[in-house]
């Protein structure tokens, strides 16, 4: 299948790039699990974490991605809603981009 320039364009103009501020760690805190960071992530590839991210803090900001991941999500799924009733074909680019936006996202997420 081949991806026209306006599609392709379409798909660039859905990425999203954060900025989430995460608490202090809390005096005495455990260190994040190594279960933690992977899922961490897993949900961001290119995320920066400091070394001695706590259980807490680690927590919060797996909370805070998913919580943003959803919103994303959302905003998506009704601009797939809104093209589809305006051009039917566009719907299969967009069942194909929307895993890629939000992969993009995922990456970019910093």
């Amino acid at each position: 299948m081949t991806i026209s320039k306006e599609e392709r364009e379409w798909v660039e103009s859905q990425k999203k790039s954060v900025d989430v501020t995460f608490p202090e760690k809390k005096p005495n805190e455990e260190p994040a699990t190594e279960k933690q960071i992977n899922y961490i992530r897993h949900l961001s590839k290119d995320i920066e974490l400091p070394d001695d991210l706590g259980k807490w803090q680690a927590s919060f900001l797996i909370d805070k991605i998913k919580h943003i991941q959803d919103e994303f999500h959302d905003e998506l799924a009704k601009m797939r809603i809104s093209i589809e009733q305006k051009k039917g074909c566009l719907g299969v680019l967009i069942i194909i981009a929307l895993p890629v936006s939000i992969l993009y996202f995922l990456l970019n997420l910093s």
